[in-house]
């Protein structure tokens, strides 16, 4: 199976070079191609870092993880063959998960069901070693979209699998989004664009928390505040594509 992992980072300060040098080499073994979109205030030597790993990069404009992400999946579609399974997964997310359990990893892509759009979570114990206000404010999204979806899932991870035609069905209404944030966006486009769509959920010990993953103050008022708006936009956009799709 031809597997291409998608990827994005914005890190001004090269706080992630140490760790690229350490663990990136090790995804050379598990992907056919990495894609890494860089936004443009990024440090020049991630880039360079990527590139010396193999990476194919591409430069875009920081405007939120959401514009990022949406990006990847339409420059990935555009250089890639249609052949492919295409892995997402936030690049802080990926170090994580190659510094405590590339093995894990290499299972996850080379056992991969054959479904179009496959949510990758976290285990319990992967899940709690997140903050306190990501597991309080995550595990009702999460619950939300599981209701939509129909079975149980952890949306808020930040990474997927999916097939060459549900990347796609995603790409292809990429004019049309405007969602804050993209999570539960793209499985409930595959379920609603995509014929007889098989979508499942997969736990994972290597979506953890470290010190990387971090997107914190020191004010835990913001802290708090932060995450249920994020919480809030990925509620909206449940509660959008839901009704969407039950009025197909």
């Amino acid at each position: 199976m031809i597997v291409h992992l998608l990827t994005i980072v914005h890190d001004q300060d090269g706080a992630l070079l140490p760790e690229m040098k350490a663990y990136l080499q090790r995804a050379s073994s598990i992907y056919n191609k990495i894609y890494i979109v860089i936004s443009d205030e990024t440090n020049d030597a991630v880039e360079a870092e990527a590139r010396k790993n193999g990476l194919k990069t591409f430069r875009i404009p920081k405007k939120g993880a959401a514009f990022a992400r949406r990006q990847a999946l339409r420059l990935v579609f555009e250089n890639s063959e249609a052949a492919a399974t295409y892995h997402y997964c936030d690049f802080d997310r990926l170090l994580t998960w190659l510094e405590v359990g590339t093995a894990e990893l290499k299972h996850t892509i080379e056992t991969c069901p054959d479904v179009d759009y496959l949510l990758l979570g976290r285990t319990k114990q992967a899940f709690q070693s997140h903050p306190l206000e990501w597991q309080e404010t995550e595990k009702w999204t999460n619950h939300l979209f599981s209701l939509a979806i129909g079975f149980e899932a952890d949306v808020t991870a930040g990474s997927c699998i999916m097939s060459s035609r549900a990347l796609k069905a995603i790409v292809a209404e990429l004019p049309y989004s405007i969602g804050k944030m993209t999570d539960a966006e793209w499985p409930l486009l595959v379920k609603s664009k995509v014929k007889e769509a098989v979508i499942q959920a997969e736990f994972v010990n290597g979506l953890c928390y470290r010190e990387r993953n971090r997107a914190l103050e020191e004010d835990s008022v913001i802290n708090w505040a932060n995450r249920i708006k994020l919480s809030s936009f990925i509620a909206e956009t449940i509660l959008t594509h839901y009704y969407q799709g039950t009025s197909n």
